[in-house]
């Protein structure tokens, strides 16, 4: 048996520094708050300074030592181009960046920091048919615009790959990137001459790589903005069309053939406190575990919305009988103005709180 929780512990989640070929640190992520929703990314890399991500409140920072030449350099792009990083003729260094002086130096204040993975630039090619077949957690998540995270911030270091996460794309498997098209052929890369959206399913699967390195996170996106829970409804077009996604992506992951959980992140059409909306989510999770790929020995993990008293509808898989059904906190979470949707960084705490709460129903950890 497993014990529900729907209070659950978020740890402190920063980066320290990356050091670069000519020891130049650079100042990546510093500070969050205990839900790990305050970032700050760099302004000027060689003044000190930082800009702060939209609709995200800085609680605290962290200032790095940085150093180099005082001589201007530009830094050129070079292969794999546009991950963003560089040459100046004497260092790695950021694109677009110009190194004119070294600014004052600052000890280091930070305390022991969970460093997140960014690209590795000198890596070789990815072989993706040996990461299918590595896969030990699979995973479906749907629901509405929340669990599509559109119209959404992005940070390249806060949002950036780890290898050990996949995602479905419309190319098929790839390493997860949200640069990539995983869901109604636009998201999260809606526009290719802007920024991308974010989605809390990357942060889901970096959260639990870097609790269980050893973990390989393979992650199918199918959603319905917008919708009420009848749009999951048996045999609706939509709910055929999760069947459909989901047995092709199975199909190319050799050692699968059922999902290890279903996230859900569902509730903003269906806003009111009713006993029907619960009634119908119990259906709904029935109906998943009667299809072959999915079974009643899994975890089904629901999160609340950010303002909306279907809340206590969904908790109601806190309370149930049922072991593998869940429901995580959407407490002190941002939302963007005049909306229900989350935040780019409120995306990013509530990825990771559904990975903490499958970390402890799935592995036990």
């Amino acid at each position: 048996m497993q014990l529900k929780n729907n209070s659950l512990n978020v740890g402190v989640l920063c980066v320290k520094t990356r050091l670069l070929a000519g020891l130049v640190a650079l100042p990546l992520l510093i500070a969050c708050d205990g839900d790990g929703t305050t970032v700050t990314t760099p302004g000027n890399l060689f003044d000190g300074s930082f800009v702060e991500e939209t609709n995200v409140e800085v609680v605290e920072e962290t200032i790095v030592e940085v150093t180099g030449d005082t001589a201007a350099l530009e830094c050129i792009d070079t292969p794999p181009v546009g991950d963003g990083w560089g040459w100046n003729g004497t260092e790695s260094c950021m694109v677009g960046e110009i190194q004119t002086s070294t600014g004052a130096s600052t000890p280091a204040v930070d305390s022991s920091p969970i460093v997140i993975d960014t690209p590795d630039t000198d890596s070789q090619p990815v072989d993706i048919a040996l990461l299918t077949s590595s896969v030990t957690d699979l995973v479906l998540v749907t629901g509405q615009t929340n669990a599509l995270g559109a119209n959404t911030g992005f940070d390249e270091f806060l949002d950036a790959p780890n290898q050990n996460v996949l995602a479905f794309t419309d190319s098929g498997w790839q390493i997860a990137d949200l640069n990539q098209i995983w869901d109604r052929n636009f998201y999260p890369q809606n526009d290719p001459n802007t920024p991308p959206s974010n989605n809390f399913s990357l942060h889901f699967g970096k959260r639990i790589a870097e609790r269980a390195p050893d973990r390989v996170v393979a992650f199918i996106l199918v959603t319905s903005p917008d919708s009420g829970i009848s749009d999951w409804g048996p045999n609706t077009d939509f709910f055929n069309s999760i069947r459909d996604k989901v047995s092709l992506a199975i199909n190319d992951i050799p050692l699968k053939s059922r999902l290890d959980a279903i996230l859900w992140h569902h509730g903003e059409a269906d806003g009111e406190d009713r006993d029907e909306y619960s009634a119908a989510l119990f259906d709904l999770v029935a109906r998943f575990r009667s299809e072959p790929w999915f079974d009643d020995g899994r975890p089904f993990i629901c999160g609340e919305t950010a303002a909306s008293p279907v809340n206590n509808q969904l908790n109601r898989l806190n309370t149930d009988a049922d072991p593998w059904t869940s429901c995580v906190e959407g407490a002190g979470l941002a939302v963007l103005p005049n909306t229900d949707q989350f935040t780019a960084s409120s995306l990013r705490t509530i990825g990771q709180r559904y990975a903490d709460a499958y970390i402890e129903m799935w592995l036990g950890i």
